[in-house]
């Protein structure tokens, strides 16, 4: 339950610290966004600003040719000294002309543009229009864009000149004419300069016959829910000026991944926070079952240094028997007490016979006198056939049991030992418990291995102690007999009796 908390509670920290971080940069976008529109809007304008003062002043020759005209009631003497002087000193302009009833009848410079002289502007389809309202209104006009002869694309502003006549009335006289390369304005504003500063621009106008929305000049991809305009006032119109970026400002991809990361991280911070309660529980259940491993193993240290210390004086109490029988009851005995049962029996090994036979047994177990045991044949023979102790804790359903102990009844486990002698098989030690929910232990039968090390170690001392009585007994009546018959073979001894 803690757990499922601890996890709702980081997905709630993780989602409220991802919400946070996600508004964070839709305020950061939305005040980029604002500065950015601002300094486009202030770069759109400035550079709207110096493209008009471009054209202004390029347009500015027409009136200058305009007072001429009226100056000379018509007549304009040096042209071409006056039109080159105006080119050379406006950029942008291209050729002046004069239309006197809109009538081409000057221009200048003339090479190149020899095809100009006596069109007819009323006439012309690229400007008729513009002259008719420009006429009509009495002010400077500006055509749309269309093809130069020496190529490219150019503008071009109509003036209406009027003159005065005797009686005050003024009277139409014609146009005066400027023509300017599209491309010379751009350069002269710098706005051919803004792709070099990352920006992406547009210049556009209407048709004024047909409202039909043209561009200008464009350079790179202007993105138009970026873009911001800026109108620039010409002659009986306006033209446009679009700026933008090239590509979105605001890669805002690797700020989310951030905000994630960083929720992610705050995230398992309150996890680890929620579930410190939690591990500290189980650091502490931890160091709790450490506590009592330690405390179980020094208790099973100082049982078995007992077991130890209680071996060694019962390895000494059994060494210093001799009597081979008394040995069997003393390590019948002894064994019983280290394992904590009331009964063991001895088999020892008859090589001759290559049988275990019976040598001590308790008297509750039946009369054991003449049973022998083969090799293999019950819980003593496959311990002496493996030379491995056994445990058998469900004695009577075990394949091992014998119908002579099930017949008598109430064995319940049973643990046996080998009794061996530098690899040599002396017999098996067997112990047997009756109750009735008292089983052997692994520790049961390490300590049963050791005393019975021990064990065969003191009934191969007792045998070779009975044997050296045996050989001394024989060596004491053998000496006797010789006394005997040295005395009876003596005739001196005899002669004297």
């Amino acid at each position: 339950m803690a757990k499922v908390r601890s996890s709702l509670l980081t997905v709630v920290v993780f989602l409220l610290a991802f919400s946070i971080g996600q508004a964070l940069i839709i305020s950061i976008k939305r005040a980029r966004q604002a500065e950015q529109r601002r300094a486009l809007l202030e770069t759109a304008s400035n550079y709207a600003s110096s493209l008009q003062r471009q054209l202004e002043r390029s347009l500015s020759s027409t009136f200058a040719l305009a007072s001429l005209v009226q100056r000379g009631q018509g007549h304009v003497e040096n042209f071409e000294l006056l039109a080159a002087t105006l080119i050379a000193f406006h950029e942008g302009l291209r050729s002046l002309q004069l239309a006197p009833k809109g009538v081409v009848s000057h221009v200048y410079p003339l090479t190149g543009n020899e095809t100009i002289l006596g069109r007819d502007l009323f006439k012309d389809p690229r400007c008729r229009a513009q002259v008719m309202r420009s006429m009509q209104s009495g002010e400077l006009s500006l055509t749309s864009p269309f093809a130069l002869p020496q190529g490219g694309q150019g503008i071009m502003g109509h003036l209406p000149v009027f003159l005065s006549s005797s009686t005050g009335k003024k009277v139409f006289w014609g146009f005066t004419v400027a023509v300017l390369r599209l491309s010379d304005l751009l350069e002269g504003s710098h706005i051919n300069l803004l792709p070099e500063a990352g920006y992406a621009y547009e210049l556009s106008a209407r048709r004024p016959e047909s409202q039909e929305r043209i561009v200008l000049a464009r350079s790179g991809k202007l993105i138009p829910s970026q873009a911001t305009s800026v109108s620039i006032a010409v002659p009986a119109g306006h033209w446009t000026l679009s700026l933008s970026l090239p590509s979105s400002p605001f890669p805002l991809g690797a700020a989310h991944l951030l905000v994630g990361l960083c929720s992610l991280l705050i995230a398992s911070f309150a996890y680890r926070m929620a579930r410190q309660p939690e591990v500290l529980r189980q650091r502490i259940a931890q160091r709790t079952q450490e506590l009592a491993r330690q405390k179980r193993s020094e208790k099973l240290l100082l049982e078995q240094m007992k077991h130890l210390q209680t071996m060694q004086e019962v390895t000494k109490e059994i060494t210093r028997e001799l009597n081979l029988i008394s040995l069997l009851h003393l390590i019948s005995q002894r064994a019983a007490a280290l394992v904590g049962v009331s009964s063991g029996a001895i088999f020892l090994w008859e090589e001759a016979t290559q049988e275990l036979v019976p040598q001590f047994w308790p008297d509750h177990w039946g009369c054991m006198e003449g049973r022998r045991l083969r090799l293999g044949e019950g819980v003593v023979g496959t311990v002496a056939r493996r030379r491995a102790g056994m445990i058998v804790n469900d004695y009577r359903s075990s394949p091992y049991a014998l119908s002579t102990a099930l017949e008598r009844g109430g064995v319940q486990a049973v643990l046996a030992e080998p009794l061996l002698y530098r690899d040599r098989l002396l017999g098996v030690i067997v112990l047997q418990t009756e109750q009735a929910h008292q089983t052997f232990s692994e520790q049961d039968r390490q300590i049963l291995s050791l005393f019975a090390g021990q064990a065969a170690i003191a009934i191969e001392n007792a045998r070779l102690h009975e044997t050296t009585l045996q050989h001394a007994q024989q060596l004491t009546m053998l000496n006797e007999l010789t006394r005997t018959l040295t005395m009876v073979l003596d005739p001196r001894r005899v002669a004297q009796q």
